[in-house]
């Protein structure tokens, strides 16, 4: 069965499922895990208007369009009526707008901003589930299921060019085991798996805290930045763990005539690849799993 790995309390990291629920079922799953959040009213003028804020109310959050209620992941969260409004809406904007390049900081940014690491064991594992089926589909399968693509006219139509970062950002945010997540990349060695690991490769911090935080009075903003810190030192370390210069070599051999960008990709990272400044000691590491299970 999958998914059958069952929580313990303060667990740290989640193996990454290989046999997630299907599609269908792990968007189902989200929805319902999130069902229980209303719609806030009292939306500020100055951002949105009054017609703006009734058309969205009088959504079904299930068939709602993109531009009926996507406007409000540009704004405050206080602008439009709170965490509730946004988490009311998130599944929809999951499903039809992950892949929307006008989301220029994606909804894993979103997510972070609103304490992902303490939202319910529920809510956490429908997301668990689900972005381990979008990144199968995704870095295995070609496609972007269950989320809607360009290809679907009721989404937001423009494919992001970072879809590969912030897909694996999702599973970090979701703490999905990061060793597990790179190992399984490199076992099914396709193409875009290696435009994922190369992405990350060039990113210093695939986990940077967000801007602004809106979390519950009784947490502290500073543990959250620390927290996110210690989460993307633990995933780079995981990653070189993962991945040798001589795997990025061999990968260059074999792919450089044939496919000559992803051959350059490769090359381009050789630069980038730096053990030294990423690999944690026992002490560190230790040190970082106190300051992420801190804000669990």
């Amino acid at each position: 069965m999958a998914g059958k790995t069952l929580p313990t309390e303060n667990q740290l990291f989640y193996p990454f499922d290989t046999s997630p629920p299907d599609g269908g079922r792990c968007i189902d799953n989200v929805y319902e895990a999130f069902a229980g959040y209303r719609f806030e009213g009292g939306w500020c003028l100055q951002c949105f208007t009054k017609e703006l804020e009734q058309n969205a109310q009088r959504q079904r959050v299930r068939e709602a369009p993109a531009n009926s209620f996507d406007m409000i992941y540009f704004e405050h969260p206080s602008c439009s009526g709170g965490i509730d409004t946004f988490l009311h809406f998130l599944p929809r904007g999951l499903e039809i707008s992950f892949f929307d390049s006008r989301h220029y900081m994606g909804f894993p940014d979103q997510m972070l901003k609103l304490g992902v690491f303490q939202w319910r064991e529920e809510e956490q594992a429908a997301l668990r589930h689900l972005f381990c089926r979008v990144a199968i589909s995704w870095f295995s399968e070609g496609t972007t299921e269950p989320l809607q693509g360009p290809t679907h006219q009721t989404s937001s139509w423009v494919m992001r060019g970072d879809a590969p970062l912030h897909i694996l950002q999702a599973l970090f945010f979701l703490r999905m085991e990061p060793g597990e997540v790179f190992r399984w990349l490199l076992k099914i060695d396709t193409k875009a798996a290696w435009y994922g690991i190369t992405q990350l490769l060039k990113d210093p911090s695939p986990v940077e805290s967000p801007v602004y935080f809106e979390l519950a009075e009784d947490r502290s903003e500073a543990d959250y930045n620390k927290a996110c810190e210690a989460l993307n030192r633990l995933c780079l370390d995981s990653l070189y763990a993962s991945l040798t210069s001589e795997r990025i070599f061999e990968k260059w051999l074999e792919v450089s005539d044939q496919d000559p960008r992803l051959g350059q990709e490769l090359s381009d990272v050789e630069s980038y690849y730096d053990p030294a400044a990423f690999v944690l000691s026992k002490e560190q590491r230790e040190e970082d799993e106190r300051l992420l299970r801190k804000v669990l």
